[in-house]
């Protein structure tokens, strides 16, 4: 499957969904991907909807080299920008290391964001 980049191009990587779309209302991290030897990731946040009073959803990817069982997870690249509201960003970030996961931070009053996680590794 590929991936829809910003610009609307397809690309052919490894597809890679961290988190397929629903609601969240609690901070967490999302299950491993094992990546291989693709060492870039191109990842699309696609908030569809944000209630709550303040609502705020910050998400940063990690990395580790065996899943954390002595490689502790480290955060890769920049975060997503804070999402308030409906958004859809896009980022690019190389320096994987064989698995990745997402680890998301949710505040505000009785907050609700539905949302996915979704791309490819190349």
């Amino acid at each position: 499957m590929g991936y829809e980049t910003a610009s609307k191009h397809r690309t052919r990587g490894k597809a890679v969904t961290l988190k397929a779309s629903g609601a969240t209302t609690a901070t967490g991290t999302t299950s491993a991907q094992e990546l291989g030897d693709k060492g870039t990731v191109r990842m699309k946040l696609a908030v569809t909807a944000a209630s709550g009073t303040s609502p705020t959803l910050a998400v940063q990817l990690q990395t580790s080299s065996d899943g954390g069982s002595s490689d502790s997870w480290r955060s890769l690249g920049s975060a997503f920008t804070t999402a308030t509201t409906t958004t859809s960003q896009y980022i690019s970030v190389g320096g994987c290391d064989r698995f990745l996961r997402a680890s998301y931070t949710v505040g505000g009053t009785t907050p609700s964001f539905t949302w996915s996680l979704i791309g490819e590794a190349v």
